[in-house]
């Protein structure tokens, strides 16, 4: 038995020499001859295919992504690397996933996914974690696998997609006022005396939630406030102040959201009281942009009224 075992040994190693030297080119993406080592462990023989092409073709590995973009923040992309040789899947070997671009995130593959086994189909699968990012972005991933002496990779590309989604007016509790998102209540007095008040600030709390186009908050998103037009009886008679500074241009000012994908302008509409027995009324619109190479913008409004107090009626001396 032991003779036999030495004679079928012999023979698996005269075939890998006449293998080995048989001729074969490659032009970097074809498949050269097959070359293999053989390795005994416990009288098993074990065979390892030494080269590997980098090509995908029928040897080599490929990488896909389940989806070519995704405009969510905390979203995921899962990525597939297949390993095969002449068509047949190569098992138990270990892919390692990294990103190649960018390097300092927002993309980052799971913990505990950057180095995954073959599958008896000859499949690894990772997945990649979004973060949280502000701008449309390119993410580069590399899939590489080593058998033998040999190695190769295979790259594959997705996108981070920003300036989809919404900008919605709420109230304080994160829902549209009233079932509107486009309009602030409505302002309205009519018992104040010019004489004792020249001017009225009606001081407002304006929040406001941005969403991705799945429903998902955005986080740390950049968005500006800014007059977008007045209409008014006097354009002198009402002037819009953002209060907080600083104010990088007139009439406007930037508040980032938070964890929630929220924030709160605070804005003050100053009406000029009119003259006696007179009336007044203004309507301001703001527009609210992200800074997304394709912004997001949305509109809100409202409109202001005031009627100045006439003075008391004073009876009729008697006879």
């Amino acid at each position: 038995m032991q003779i036999l075992k030495s004679v079928y040994l012999m023979l698996l190693f005269v075939v890998a020499l006449s293998l080995s030297g048989c001729g074969g080119s490659s032009d970097g993406s074809a498949t050269v001859k097959d070359q293999f080592s053989t390795t005994k462990n416990n009288d098993v023989t074990t065979v390892i295919f030494d080269n590997i092409s980098t090509a995908d073709g029928k040897t080599g590995i490929t990488l896909k992504t389940d989806r070519p973009s995704i405009d969510v923040n905390n979203g995921q992309i899962v990525l597939t690397a297949t390993v095969v040789r002449d068509d047949a899947a190569v098992s138990g070997v270990p892919v390692m996933f990294t990103i190649m671009a960018p390097t300092n995130g927002p993309a980052a593959i799971e913990t505990g996914l950057t180095t995954v086994t073959a599958d008896k189909n000859g499949v690894a699968v990772s997945r990649i974690s979004a973060g949280n990012f502000l701008t449309t972005t390119n993410v580069i991933v590399q899939a590489t696998v080593a058998i033998g002496l040999q190695t190769a990779t295979a790259t594959t590309t997705f996108q981070l997609v920003r300036g989809n989604g919404v900008i919605m007016f709420t109230d304080q509790a994160g829902l549209p006022p009233g079932g509107q998102s486009n309009m602030l209540e409505p302002w309205e007095r009519t018992d104040v005396d010019p004489s004792i008040v020249p001017y009225v600030s009606v001081l407002q709390l304006m929040p406001f939630k941005v969403t991705d186009s799945n429903g998902n908050p955005r986080v740390g998103v950049p968005i500006t406030l800014s007059v977008y037009s007045i209409t008014s009886l006097d354009p002198d008679d009402i002037l819009v102040d953002f209060l907080v500074s600083p104010i990088t241009e007139p009439d406007q000012r930037t508040i980032t959201t938070d964890s929630a994908g929220m924030g709160i302008f605070n804005t003050a509409v100053i009406l000029r009281t009119p003259q006696l027995g007179s009336f007044t009324a203004s309507s301001v619109v703001f527009k609210a942009t992200t800074n997304d190479p394709v912004p997001v913008t949305a509109y809100v409004g409202g409109s202001y009224s005031m009627t100045a107090k006439l003075p008391p009626t004073v009876p009729p001396a008697s006879p």
